[in-house]
């Protein structure tokens, strides 16, 4: 990273560096400030969106805006839609052509994406991915399951119940479970199902259900499901989703092109964006 200049100037009426029949002569520095210009609201008002970067911003509590179920399709497994918008500052030229005149413009748009339920108990996600009642999955899964599980769970971020509450990405299902898997204490071998009665006074419910990877050097950490959850704002990415997800994530983004307008309104209202208000962070 490096250090911004101190005698670093822009002006917002100055475009035409944006605009070049040469790539190499093009300066975007104008056209990211006003990207960035235009996520203000959304950066700094806490607890009410989740950006990625400046292109795309997703509403927490959409049912604030008058967002309901018909918007926000349920999903399996522990996964629910989110809506929010995708926006760009592009450059537009005039009528006479870009030596007439040149102006900035927000193009803005309603936007879904699939999230990971926040702060949910990663043996209840569990439940949900394989649809078996705790009781059935006290008696353990099979090797295929194992499988579908590592292809749903693989890249997931989840914290610790337990201890300091670390957070780290999934990196696999192990075969073992907490009553096979042993580990080496300085008062000898043990199973991590006594490791964790002897150092944190938890008796593990669920003994038998494989263990959660960490990759990790030289060897890889094993953790329990049951004292996991599932860390916040984790958008669903296209390994984790089955094809039935899939399909229900382009039947609610297929909407008519009145109510993607009323959509799209309401999410630039949110923003601060519309006519209606004032842009505070733009005076």
């Amino acid at each position: 990273i490096k250090p911004c200049k101190e005698d670093f100037q822009l002006s917002t009426h100055d475009l035409k560096n944006c605009v070049s029949n040469n790539p190499d002569e093009i300066n975007n520095s104008l056209q990211q400030f006003l990207e960035i210009l235009a996520m203000q609201e959304v950066f700094f008002m806490e607890g009410r969106f989740v950006s990625y970067g400046t292109g795309e911003c997703y509403l927490m509590d959409p049912s604030q805006f008058g967002f309901g179920d018909r918007d926000m399709p349920e999903l399996q497994e522990g996964k629910y839609i989110a809506i929010g918008a995708a926006k760009g500052v592009r450059i537009i030229e005039g009528l006479g052509g870009f030596k007439r005149g040149i102006s900035a413009g927000l193009v803005l748009d309603a936007k879904k994406a699939a999230f990971h339920i926040d702060n949910q108990d990663l043996l209840e996600k569990v439940e949900s991915i394989f649809r078996r009642t705790r009781a059935d999955l006290s008696r353990g899964i099979d090797q295929q399951s194992i499988l579908i599980l590592s292809k749903a769970l693989k890249g997931l971020y989840v914290r610790c119940t337990y201890g300091k509450n670390r957070e780290f990405v999934i990196a696999g299902i192990s075969k073992e479970n907490a009553r096979t898997s042993k580990l080496v204490h300085k008062t000898g071998e043990m199973s991590v199902e006594n490791y964790f009665v002897m150092k944190y006074s938890i008796k593990l419910k669920y003994p038998i259900l494989p263990l959660i990877m960490e990759r990790c050097q030289p060897k890889n950490n094993l953790y329990p499901i049951e004292v996991l959850v599932v860390c916040e704002n984790q958008r669903v990415s296209k390994g984790q989703q089955t094809s039935s997800q899939v399909q229900t994530m382009i039947r609610a983004c297929a909407t008519d092109p009145s109510v993607r307008l009323k959509q799209t309104n309401i999410l630039s209202k949110a923003m601060k964006l519309d006519n209606s208000n004032q842009h505070k962070w733009m005076g």
